[in-house]
């Protein structure tokens, strides 16, 4: 049960009034958005205690679990200070797996914001580690943001010719 003011018998069912609100009458039709949104608040209190108890795994799937809501909502600051207590852990951790997810996300924060030399590097780091895990999956996911970032920030010859490595080279793993 959360501290704070709302509907008493609510909190004690387990539902946050926020989210009975954002539900409206029938929880079964509310906008999945909204019911994400009303959650926000508890989702970075939880990345946040993740971080200081040092659970690494933990925070970063809760972290990357945010990516939705802060990315249709174009929340880039929420976005980014969600990842951020998340991505120092897993880097001090040596979760590589945690730490490139959070990159190949944080890939689209700076494209968004044309910063495009670090969305470079995040899914350039990001790539790295999945493919020291062997993680081909991971790697494809990451490597997806490549030609975006290079037509946006150079040659679009450039960006074509790694367009089409990334998918002959992957083809491969993602026919599996």
């Amino acid at each position: 049960m959360r501290g704070g003011g709302g509907d008493a018998g609510t909190a004690r069912r387990g539902v946050d009034p926020g989210v009975r609100r954002a539900a409206g009458a029938d929880p079964a039709s509310a906008d999945p958005l909204s019911l994400l949104a009303a959650e926000g608040p508890a989702l970075l209190a939880a990345i946040g205690q993740a971080a200081d108890l040092g659970l690494d795994e933990i925070c970063w799937e809760l972290a990357l679990g945010t990516e939705t809501l802060f990315q249709a909502r174009r929340s880039l600051d929420r976005w980014e200070n969600a990842y951020g207590p998340a991505l120092v852990l897993t880097e001090a951790a040596g979760n590589k797996r945690g730490e490139a997810a959070l990159l190949a996300s944080l890939t689209g924060v700076h494209f968004m914001r044309c910063r495009f030399d670090l969305a470079e590097a995040c899914c350039t780091k990001a790539v790295r580690l999945f493919q020291e895990l062997g993680d081909r999956i991971g790697e494809a996911q990451a490597l997806q943001y490549i030609p975006y970032v290079l037509v946006a920030a150079g040659p679009r010859s450039v960006a074509g010719t790694s367009g089409t490595f990334t998918l002959s080279d992957l083809s491969p793993t993602v026919a599996r």
